[in-house]
């Protein structure tokens, strides 16, 4: 069993790539992936590959789209991993950068009580040409002008972008009449402190704690993580 994503990430459309994931859902190990590319070398560069229309691959069951209740179980995962009850009552700016997070972020914030969202209108549908974000990086501003455009006749107290698979997110937040970007770094020392904080105050924080970062990471997570007794 096995899993192939075409992607185009965080990067720009002419980088669209291939991922191959294997029958754990992770991606492929050195020694899997050379395989893999044993395959593909195989194959001649032109009129080698057989092709067919995709609605014909749909029609004779050789594409299948995923079930309504895969993506039930994914999103129900999803919250689960909520450490307290949102009661904030704020307004959010979202933008799924004509990516693929539209809709799966859109039902986790209402299912976690975030119910004003206003979504960029020009970057909501997919897009594989990203024609307002040629470099479809949540973490630099230029991802961020049309939603920060539209802060100027929606109210928001955050903008949230994510990347177009849908596995990285970008967070501005209100600072004074304009938005300030935060970087992956200073997102991650925010939410280990709220993780660790709230944990501990509703009695869920394991005896001996650890968090687990790379070493690209920052190392204020270290000065966190000791603050909370946590390995």
């Amino acid at each position: 069993t096995s899993g192939i994503v075409i992607t185009a990430s965080h990067n720009p459309a002419k980088y669209n790539g291939y991922k191959a994931y294997g029958a754990d859902g992770a991606q492929l190990s050195v020694e899997n992936s050379a395989k893999v590319l044993s395959y593909v070398d195989k194959v001649e560069m032109f009129g080698g590959a057989k092709t067919m229309r995709f609605d014909e691959a749909v029609r004779d069951g050789k594409i299948e789209y995923i079930g309504d209740e895969l993506v039930e179980k994914y999103l129900e995962t999803v919250k689960s991993c909520s450490v307290e009850k949102v009661t904030a009552d704020l307004n959010v700016i979202y933008t799924p950068l004509n990516g693929t997070g539209n809709k799966p972020v859109r039902e986790i914030l209402k299912r976690i009580g975030i119910k004003n969202v206003t979504v960029v209108p020009e970057q909501e549908f997919p897009d594989g040409n990203f024609p307002t974000a040629p470099f479809p990086n949540p973490e630099i501003r230029q991802a961020f002008e049309c939603a920060i455009n539209l802060s100027k006749s929606v109210e928001a107290d955050l903008l949230l972008a994510t990347d177009p698979d849908c596995d990285r997110v970008g967070i501005a937040v209100k600072n004074g009449d304009d938005f300030t970007l935060m970087s992956g770094n200073e997102v991650g020392a925010c939410l280990l402190d709220y993780i660790l904080s709230r944990r501990k105050a509703n009695g869920t924080l394991p005896e001996n704690p650890v968090a687990v970062k790379t070493i690209v990471s920052t190392p204020l997570a270290d000065k966190i993580a000791a603050k909370y007794g946590c390995k």
